[in-house]
């Protein structure tokens, strides 16, 4: 079964309006993006200390495994709001509008111009991953440093921070941090490891833990299929029975 969860800009902005406080919104936040359970309760303590009102609207309304990245069940890829909801909704604005069958082509039509222009992006990329990947990879390398790395066994290391020492499970993918497993990307500590345990070949092997929807070839395939318009009634040839016998009444 698919897990849902509450988008974080919507649950920031409730927040915001029901209880007027601004430093309340921004312990929530960190309390919603935090990816350990110990780092969740660390700021939903703090919250529960200053402001006891919203804690109800939290835990009942909301719920944890629905606003916190730490709680939820499902993968989330990074991703906490529902932005892409917001665009299509403001693309709409005017189209709600017109005719249902004028609303209808507008979206057709605008569907299939994002598609053909992120089919033409994807079609372009030599990368393994996609380009914003490639960027979240080349950061988190830059992070590794001159962290200390050691192999605990045959499949995993301790790697060694400021913060807090994390233990890497190559095989797994995971890592006590949390990030690798929510994100199915590899986190700092991750490519630490796998420098430690194929220095030859660390490019490879961080490219191998790397979700496959994260992969060029995912995003080419997502918008692989064209879009064609309707053409006008009097063209349409070849009607499957079953849908022309049904009768559609109208209301008002």
């Amino acid at each position: 079964m698919d897990s849902h969860g509450e988008c974080y800009w919507h649950v920031k902005q409730n927040i915001k309006h029901r209880f007027k406080s601004a430093a309340l919104t921004k312990l929530y936040k960190k309390a919603a993006i935090a990816y350990r359970i110990e780092e969740f309760n660390k700021h939903f303590d703090h919250i529960c200390k200053i402001y006891p009102r919203v804690v109800k609207y939290l835990e009942n309304d909301v719920k944890f495994k629905k606003l916190s990245r730490a709680h939820f069940g499902g993968n989330w890829f990074e991703v906490m709001t529902s932005n892409i909801v917001e665009t299509v909704n403001n693309l709409m604005r005017k189209a709600r509008e017109y005719p249902i069958i004028a609303m209808i082509d507008f979206i057709i039509s605008t569907m299939g111009q994002w598609f053909l222009t992120r089919r033409r992006e994807a079609y372009d990329v030599t990368t393994p991953l996609t380009p914003k990947r490639e960027e979240t990879l080349r950061k988190i390398w830059d992070e590794v440093g001159s962290l200390i790395t050691l192999q605990l066994n045959e499949n995993e290391y301790n790697v060694m921070c400021r913060e807090f020492d994390a233990i890497v499970n190559l095989r797994s993918k995971s890592c006590t941090c949390k990030n690798f497993d929510i994100e199915k990307l590899p986190c700092v500590h991750a490519i630490a490891a796998a420098g430690k345990s194929q220095p030859q070949n660390t490019g490879e092997l961080i490219y191998s833990m790397c979700s496959k929807f994260y992969a060029s070839e995912y995003w080419l395939l997502a918008y692989a299929e064209t879009i064609y318009h309707v053409p006008p009634n009097s063209q349409w040839t070849n009607i499957p029975e079953d849908v022309t016998a049904i009768q559609v009444i109208g209301t008002t």
